[in-house]
């Protein structure tokens, strides 16, 4: 018996210290990947606000000046620049949560590993819905907002859009048209860890 016992006490502990450095391993990756997607978002955006600033100076400048970012009217008429090869319709910034990041034009998982991206609707008819990953370094940090924190967008022809946050709520994956046909102006949303919800923050533009 005491050695049937002895059998079973060293199986558990072992399974339990596979269990801890599964764990381990998953915390690593997670910071790993967060640590990558900043690194590629802080360029992107360096990049975003550049090609702003050369739009801004050819508009004022040289109106028809073929130097100037080749920009395109799509889905609402939307601004769109191609900056590095990706589409891009500006950059989101939100003071409360130390958080400045591009956003791509289109949607897709690839993306969603460098910076947030347009799910739905347009700043022009007030439905904008901007999906991002939740690393630490990215859309995770929404969970600090509170009501009333302000976020900013600033669209690629350079003009910033404010909102204020009116609430925050948890969606199920299949709520999608709870989430792309509300009354708030823009949302923000991320995935929780185990992927069963969407930790969404709506906002209201202001004057």
């Amino acid at each position: 018996m005491n050695k049937r016992a002895n059998r079973v006490s060293t199986a558990l502990i072992i399974i339990g210290s596979l269990m801890i450095a599964a764990c381990a391993a998953l915390v690593w990756w997670n910071y790993h990947q967060s640590s990558k997607a900043k690194r590629s978002a802080d360029k992107l955006q360096t990049q975003v606000e550049n090609a702003i600033a050369q739009q801004e100076n050819a508009s004022s400048f040289h109106p028809d000046s073929s130097e100037a970012p080749a920009i395109e009217a799509v889905k609402k008429h939307m601004p769109v620049v191609e900056v590095d090869g990706n589409d891009c319709i500006g950059y989101l910034t939100v003071p409360a949560a130390d958080l400045k990041m591009p956003v791509f034009n289109t949607f897709s998982y690839d993306k969603l590993n460098i910076a947030p991206c347009r799910y739905y609707g347009s700043l022009e008819t007030d439905d904008l819905v901007i999906a991002g990953h939740n690393f630490n370094s990215g859309f995770e940090k929404l969970k600090q907002l509170k009501k009333k924190d302000t976020v900013l967008f600033t669209n690629m022809n350079g003009e910033t859009y404010s909102y204020r946050v009116e609430d925050t709520e948890m969606l199920k994956p299949e709520q999608v048209t709870d989430m792309v046909q509300s009354s708030y102006d823009l949302s923000l949303y991320t995935c929780n860890y185990s992927g069963s919800e969407r930790f969404t923050v709506r906002c209201r533009i202001t004057d």
